[in-house]
């Protein structure tokens, strides 16, 4: 770290969040807080171009945050603004906790996403010979389930959210910086996504190919993450990933770790190594 900057980035996705503190780090804990939370995200190499920068100023907030005061149903409330952005160029405090940090570098991400071809979708996913393979599924459709049986044999991605973006001719899947049910190694790698398999839960494993476009859609579109910078009616970019991805299917699945991997090497061969 370049010590008389403070600086560093979070990498996620691909993109570049350069945080700052200026002119020194005075609350250790929130600097702390950051490293441990974005252990695997964080970079010290500081020449390297910024897509996002954050500023956490160390001076008296006196002098930069303004208190709102709203009336309502006749009490006074009183708001602190906690930061102000500028395009994507965000002044912040050193008082503020990691939770309202954590809010800053997530709709940033959200922003860049919006603008340079991503969604984040529900799912799972893991690293199959340099390649991503996804499984989607609603809440409690096994998602969390899959990727335990599966991450003994190949390299976890995700566990619950998956960032994807467009970039050149392919679609990449990115590990996510949200908290996730499974405990795994997080990496910023980026996988050309290879097959996208939608779960139902049963006694034995079985694999059926989806041909369906109007079908797939509607599963993908279910599966979106929607927020305020992310709109629901991003179906351009998802007709792209089925466009480029070739490989749909329902997956019918048990607990049988073995059986599982069987029933995905029928269709990945010869992706899938002994």
């Amino acid at each position: 770290m370049n010590k008389s900057t403070n600086i560093f980035y979070v990498c996620i996705a691909g993109f570049n969040i350069k945080i700052l503190f200026y002119p020194l780090i005075k609350n250790k804990i929130l600097f702390q807080q950051i490293h441990q939370r974005f252990e695997f995200f964080i970079s010290t190499e500081i020449n390297q171009p910024a897509d996002y920068t954050i500023v956490i100023h160390s001076i008296n907030p006196d002098q930069r945050l303004k208190t709102i005061s709203t009336k309502y149903q006749n009490a006074k409330q009183y708001y602190f603004m906690f930061y102000e952005k500028k395009g994507k160029y965000v002044n912040t405090f050193d008082h503020i906790s990691f939770s309202q940090l954590y809010y800053i570098i997530s709709n940033a991400i959200h922003e860049l996403l919006s603008q340079k071809k991503g969604i984040i979708i529900h799912g799972s996913a893991v690293c199959i010979d340099g390649s991503g393979s996804l499984f989607l599924a609603p809440s409690g459709g096994g998602k969390s389930t899959v990727l335990k049986l599966l991450a003994k044999k190949f390299i976890p991605i995700a566990d619950d959210k998956i960032i994807l973006r467009k970039q050149g001719q392919h679609f990449y899947c990115y590990t996510s910086h949200f908290c996730e049910k499974n405990a795994y190694k997080k990496n910023r790698d980026g996988y050309i996504v290879k097959g996208i398999f939608f779960l139902r839960k049963a006694e034995s494993c079985t694999i059926k190919r989806i041909s369906s476009r109007n079908t797939i859609l509607k599963r993908l579109i279910s599966q979106m993450v929607i927020n305020e910078f992310i709109p629901e009616n991003n179906i351009p970019l998802l007709v792209k990933l089925i466009e480029n991805t070739t490989d749909f299917y329902t997956v019918y699945f048990s607990r049988n770790r073995d059986e599982l991997i069987k029933t995905l090497r029928s269709v990945l061969s010869p992706f899938i190594k002994e």
